[in-house]
């Protein structure tokens, strides 16, 4: 099981709806539209997508935001087009520079640091895994 199904598995197992991660390529059954198909058959009538992008600015947001309808067209000429919903989207926002994320980049990248005193250094020090 991939990091993101536990994750997913473990907010659904708090949660009293059902809960779907999707993709928007490159995951064969696990893409977009299978994610509304799934919850629409189960008869969700509202469908609240949280898209785990880093960053706002990415172009997939505005896609996405255009595909599933949130927007009534997209900002930039995109391949994607609209998926196929019956159920009301509430659209949410990524990550961006929430405070609860920068805090687990931070302790990433203090952990990397070749400082004795956890800091910053600008040594550069490769680890084979």
């Amino acid at each position: 099981m991939s990091l993101v199904d536990e994750a997913v598995q473990q907010l659904a197992s708090r949660m009293d709806i059902p809960v779907v991660a999707s993709y928007l390529e490159l995951v064969e059954g696990r893409l977009i539209q299978d994610g509304i198909t799934t919850l629409e058959d189960q008869g969700v009538t509202d469908i609240v997508v949280i898209p785990l992008f880093v960053s706002s600015g990415s172009t997939h947001m505005d896609e996405i935001a255009y595909a599933i309808g949130a927007k009534p067209v997209p900002d930039m000429e995109t391949d994607l087009g609209p998926f196929q919903v019956q159920a009301r989207v509430h659209f949410g926002s990524p990550m961006d520079d929430d405070p609860t994320i920068a805090a687990m980049v931070w302790d990433k990248v203090r952990a990397l640091s070749t400082d004795g005193a956890g800091g910053y250094s600008t040594r550069r020090t490769w680890k084979q895994a």
